[in-house]
């Protein structure tokens, strides 16, 4: 992702596992490469590494232990969207 990263976009901001923050109109785009890239490192297809047990990835956006999964952070946001507009 570092070739792919616009750091307008996003930018890491701990020392934790993946941590960053991430400009709310690009959430999902960034989430869904995030998993894509856990899930398939690219050094894999560079080093031609086969493994029989897939890996499975996890995201969450919101505070550590507090986040939630990007479908769930779609509802609030388009709820909190209409409560606005309401």
């Amino acid at each position: 992702m570092i070739e792919e990263k616009d750091m307008t976009a996003a930018a890491p901001v701990a020392l934790r596992d993946e941590d960053g923050a991430v400009r709310e109109d690009y959430v999902e785009r960034v989430y869904k490469r995030t998993l894509e890239i856990m899930s398939r490192p690219a050094l894999f297809d560079e080093f031609q590494i086969d493994i029989e047990v897939p890996l499975m990835a996890e995201a969450k956006i919101g505070p550590w232990a507090d986040g939630v999964t990007l479908d769930k952070w779609l509802k609030e946001r388009r709820n909190s969207r209409v409560k606005e507009g309401a």
